[in-house]
């Protein structure tokens, strides 16, 4: 009897800790799941991917990284010389996102981000575009203000944009990284600058309304 009590807790212990070290990872909408299975001995493996809202049903050690599918904003405000060399402050504005594909979030993680097992979603992307969009964006950006004259920014704003932007896209092409728009704005000039821009559109406007009048 007494051997039988015996195994039978040992039965129950091991029940026990097998269902103790079992999970069921979900992944919420707008979100792609890159799923990993841990090891008592030895190294966590890759598993497979999920697209949420999902989850893999109860398994052995498993844990997920949910990789947002949306849209991301990001603004890098900027000090520029223009082509006469006058100091122009101004942002550039990045609307990205992640591939929503399996094979590109799969990438992404394995590739162009740091894990260390703590970070949320938004940090996960935060790192990658930091370390493969950040300063790419910043030097295209930088490459295509200093080729015009201080005066000449405003109105090549958005060709300055759509510029970067198609720089960006062959950066980016065959990557996970999906750029959805770039756009420039916010151009503050330094005061004697910003009065001939200002005398240079009263000029403008006074020459159209003579024009319309004839």
């Amino acid at each position: 009897m007494k051997q039988y009590t015996i195994s039978a807790i040992s039965s129950l212990l091991a029940v026990a800790v097998m269902l103790g070290g079992c999970s069921n990872p979900a992944t919420p909408a707008g979100y792609i799941g890159y799923v990993k299975q841990g090891a008592w001995v030895g190294t966590e493996r890759f598993y497979g991917m999920q697209t949420g809202p999902s989850s893999t049903g109860l398994g052995w050690l498993l844990s997920a990284i949910n990789v947002s599918i949306t849209p991301y904003t990001y603004h890098e405000p900027m000090e520029v010389l223009s082509r006469d060399n006058l100091q122009v402050r101004f942002q550039i504005h990045l609307v990205w996102r992640v591939q929503p594909t399996h094979a590109a979030v799969q990438t992404f993680i394995e590739k162009y981000t740091t894990i260390t097992g703590q970070e949320g979603a938004d940090k996960i992307v935060e790192v990658a575009y930091a370390n493969f969009l950040k300063e790419p964006l910043r030097t295209a950006t930088r490459n295509e203000v200093q080729s015009l004259d201080a005066l000449l920014l405003k109105e090549r704003i958005i060709s300055i944009g759509h510029a970067v932007e198609a720089t960006m896209r062959t950066w980016a092409h065959g990557t996970p990284f999906d750029i959805l728009s770039i756009v420039a704005g916010d151009i503050t000039y330094p005061p004697m600058v910003a009065e001939a821009v200002a005398r240079k559109m009263s000029t403008t406007q006074l020459l159209e309304q003579k024009l319309t009048e004839i």
